[in-house]
Protein backbone atom coordinates (compact mmCIF):
# COMPACT_ATOMS: atom_id res chain seq x y z
CA UNK A 1 0.00 0.00 0.00
CA UNK A 2 1.36 3.44 -1.22
CA UNK A 3 0.83 6.47 1.05
CA UNK A 4 2.09 9.74 0.04
CA UNK A 5 1.15 13.27 1.18
CA UNK A 6 0.76 15.13 -1.68
CA UNK A 7 1.79 18.90 -1.83
CA UNK A 8 0.23 21.47 -4.44
CA UNK A 9 2.48 24.07 -4.28
CA UNK A 10 1.11 26.63 -6.27
CA UNK A 11 -1.59 26.47 -4.19
CA UNK A 12 -0.11 26.75 -1.13
CA UNK A 13 2.12 29.43 -1.97
CA UNK A 14 -1.44 31.45 -2.95
CA UNK A 15 -3.14 30.97 0.17
CA UNK A 16 0.29 31.85 2.38
CA UNK A 17 0.40 34.73 0.48
CA UNK A 18 -3.02 35.68 0.51
CA UNK A 19 -2.73 35.29 4.62
CA UNK A 20 -0.04 37.86 4.27
CA UNK A 21 -1.60 40.20 2.99
CA UNK A 22 -4.90 39.97 4.70
CA UNK A 23 -2.72 39.84 7.92
CA UNK A 24 -0.72 42.80 6.90
CA UNK A 25 -3.77 45.23 6.57
CA UNK A 26 -5.34 44.14 9.80
CA UNK A 27 -5.57 47.42 11.30
CA UNK A 28 -7.09 48.29 15.01
CA UNK A 29 -9.11 51.55 14.51
CA UNK A 30 -10.50 51.76 17.89
CA UNK A 31 -10.13 55.38 19.59
CA UNK A 32 -8.14 55.55 22.79
CA UNK A 33 -9.06 58.80 23.70
CA UNK A 34 -12.96 59.16 23.97
CA UNK A 35 -14.00 61.88 25.82
CA UNK A 36 -10.72 63.62 26.42
CA UNK A 37 -10.61 65.64 29.43
CA UNK A 38 -13.66 64.04 30.43
CA UNK A 39 -13.16 62.95 34.38
CA UNK A 40 -15.99 59.57 34.23
CA UNK A 41 -14.41 56.73 35.24
CA UNK A 42 -16.23 54.12 32.57
CA UNK A 43 -14.55 56.95 29.55
CA UNK A 44 -10.84 55.83 31.65
CA UNK A 45 -11.76 52.40 31.49
CA UNK A 46 -13.13 51.73 27.80
CA UNK A 47 -9.84 53.76 26.58
CA UNK A 48 -7.93 51.46 28.93
CA UNK A 49 -9.82 48.27 27.25
CA UNK A 50 -9.42 49.64 23.87
CA UNK A 51 -5.44 50.30 24.44
CA UNK A 52 -5.64 46.87 25.42
CA UNK A 53 -7.32 45.43 22.36
CA UNK A 54 -5.35 47.24 19.74
CA UNK A 55 -2.33 45.67 21.35
CA UNK A 56 -4.17 42.37 21.61
CA UNK A 57 -4.54 42.89 17.57
CA UNK A 58 -0.85 43.59 17.19
CA UNK A 59 0.26 40.89 19.10
CA UNK A 60 -1.85 38.55 17.00
CA UNK A 61 -1.17 40.00 13.66
CA UNK A 62 2.71 39.32 14.65
CA UNK A 63 1.68 35.42 15.72
CA UNK A 64 0.31 35.43 12.38
CA UNK A 65 3.25 36.63 9.84
CA UNK A 66 5.62 34.84 12.27
CA UNK A 67 2.99 31.34 11.48
CA UNK A 68 2.62 32.33 7.53
CA UNK A 69 6.77 31.89 7.45
CA UNK A 70 7.06 29.43 9.51
CA UNK A 71 4.24 27.38 7.18
CA UNK A 72 6.35 28.52 4.38
CA UNK A 73 9.74 27.36 5.35
CA UNK A 74 7.98 23.83 6.10
CA UNK A 75 6.50 23.59 2.81
CA UNK A 76 9.89 24.78 0.88
CA UNK A 77 11.85 21.90 3.17
CA UNK A 78 9.12 19.42 2.09
CA UNK A 79 9.60 20.28 -0.99
CA UNK A 80 13.35 19.59 -0.67
CA UNK A 81 13.00 16.75 1.39
CA UNK A 82 11.23 15.45 -1.65
CA UNK A 83 13.64 16.07 -3.83
CA UNK A 84 16.32 14.64 -2.12
CA UNK A 85 14.88 11.64 -1.71
CA UNK A 86 13.68 11.51 -5.58
CA UNK A 87 17.62 11.98 -6.41
CA UNK A 88 18.45 9.39 -3.90
CA UNK A 89 16.18 7.07 -5.23
CA UNK A 90 17.00 7.15 -9.39
CA UNK A 91 20.74 6.87 -8.09
CA UNK A 92 19.66 3.10 -7.20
Amino acid sequence: MVKEIKVVHGEIEQSLTKLKFSTEALQSNLPYDIGQGNALEVVTKINELNQMMGQMIEDYKQLLMRNEEQTRQAVQDMAQADRNLSSHMKVR
